[in-house]
């Protein structure tokens, strides 16, 4: 005999009755009266996302999700935060009016009231309202649809979730404020100018050789057939750098890559811009590069009074053959660099590039770390050594110098230290540190 739960029974009973309401050509009243309420009818329109003309075509928006978005797409958002403030209609002397900024009064945006109506036996004319911009951020869509800072932490997604209402409201005095987002995909980099190669040279430098090496047009296509011998395909950006004008600043960050290969068979891309120049991977077949670009607006004082952004994307193909075979790019090292000392006269250490992380690829080139003593006017007679060659090879320089492509000791795993010493001069004393630098291969 089979026993049943009361609990289990009800339960289902329950569903079977609310799928047959649900899915029946007539829904109950009492659920078309709820939904037709002008309460809740104004409650849903606030908590639907709001986007800006700029926005992507083709999404759908709903409380606090964005769908639509393509599978096959990466996309920014840039999150704006809006204050307003009512301009009140005043008598002016000479018989004019004019709007200026007052407190809490009527505003109608888009349908939606944004405070209570005045008395009826007092009517006032509906105020001029201004948006101000308190703040924006910038943000990425992950693979899970989240909102994340960090463009390494991106993804494809359908859809982005947990963003904030069109509308929310905040206690009295204070005006309602806006939420607004622009969410956009990463667009061509080819769209800003045109991209032209290198093939098959040893490192950065040979671009300077003489005589200069051949620079190609990109293939629209994005496909490249691989380096060959140990060599490196670079890409020249410098066309789509666009000109700017006094005062206005514009850069791309390190571009992020992203290496499209099955999980198993993923091999690190190799992502080295230096100035206009990106060295590109010779390991994997598909590789997305995403390129941030960033520009600064400043005033007369050269103060910063804008900053925008826009989000490009360039895909490359390795096109394998018999003979033009994908190469490793070489071991990909990451330097966690920390430094200490006695608890008296510890000599604090400055690291350029600023750093406390570093991840690179063997291949050629440079890549100097310089360590130096913060406030060296202050100290002399300096004198730098670490633990693999020893004092034999001690240094007095105020700066010590180490390039983890060519000094090929720091390119196996492990822990490294530096020492340095030197003499406070107002004193006379000795201070020390020691610069502890681990090693890790992938």
């Amino acid at each position: 005999m089979v026993k049943l739960s009361l609990k289990s029974m009800i339960f289902s009973v329950f569903t079977v009755v609310a799928a047959f309401l649900l899915n029946s050509c007539v829904q109950p009243t009492d659920f078309n009266t709820f939904l037709n309420d002008p309460i809740i009818k104004d409650k849903l329109e606030r908590e639907r996302v709001h986007l800006t003309k700029a926005t992507d075509t083709g999404l759908a928006v709903g409380n606090r999700i964005v769908s639509g978005l393509n599978p096959n797409k990466y996309y920014m958002i840039k999150k704006e935060h809006w204050d307003l403030e009512v301009k009140e209609a005043v008598n002016l002397e000479n018989g004019g009016t004019e709007n200026i900024l007052h407190g809490s009064a009527n505003i109608l945006i888009d349908g939606i009231l944004f405070a209570e109506d005045e008395p009826e036996d007092d009517p006032e004319p509906e105020p001029e309202y201004e948006k101000i911009l308190t703040s924006t951020e910038f943000g990425f869509v992950s693979e899970a649809g989240k909102i994340v800072e960090k463009l390494e932490n991106i993804g494809k997604s359908d859809a982005v979730t947990g963003l904030t209402n069109y509308r929310t409201d905040r206690p009295k005095p204070a005006l309602p404020y806006y939420t607004e987002y622009t969410i956009t995909s990463a667009k061509p980099l080819s769209e800003k100018g045109q991209l032209f190669y290198y093939e098959n040279l040893p490192n950065l430098s040979a671009i300077d050789a003489d005589p200069a090496p051949v620079k190609k047009p990109f293939p629209s296509n994005g496909k490249l057939t691989p380096p060959t011998d140990g060599t490196f395909h670079f890409l020249d950006i410098s066309d789509c750098i666009p000109e700017v004008e006094t005062g206005v600043d514009f850069s791309y960050e390190k571009p992020f890559a992203i290496d499209q290969k099955p999980e198993a068979e993923k091999l690190p891309p190799s992502c080295i811009l230096t100035g206009n120049i990106l060295q590109l991977s010779r390991s994997c077949d598909t590789v997305d590069y995403l390129f941030l670009g960033i520009t600064i607006t400043k005033d007369e004082d050269n103060i910063e009074i804008a900053v925008n952004t826009e989000f490009r994307i360039l895909t490359v193909y390795l096109v394998e053959d018999e003979e033009h075979k994908l190469q490793p790019d070489g071991t990909v090292l990451i330097f966690s660099i920390e430094f200490s000392g006695p608890e008296e006269n510890m000599l604090n250490i400055t690291i350029t590039p600023n750093e406390t992380e570093i991840t690179q690829s063997q291949g050629g080139g440079t890549y100097p770390l310089i360590f130096g003593i913060t406030n060296s006017s202050e100290y002399t007679d300096y004198l730098w050594c670490n633990d693999v060659d020893g004092p034999a090879a001690s240094e007095t320089t105020q700066t010590y110098t180490l390039d983890f492509w060519s000094d090929l000791k720091y390119q196996v795993a492990g822990k490294y230290k530096i020492y340095v010493s030197a003499m406070f001069i107002e004193t006379g004393e000795y201070h020390s540190a020691v610069v502890e630098i681990e090693v890790v291969t992938q």
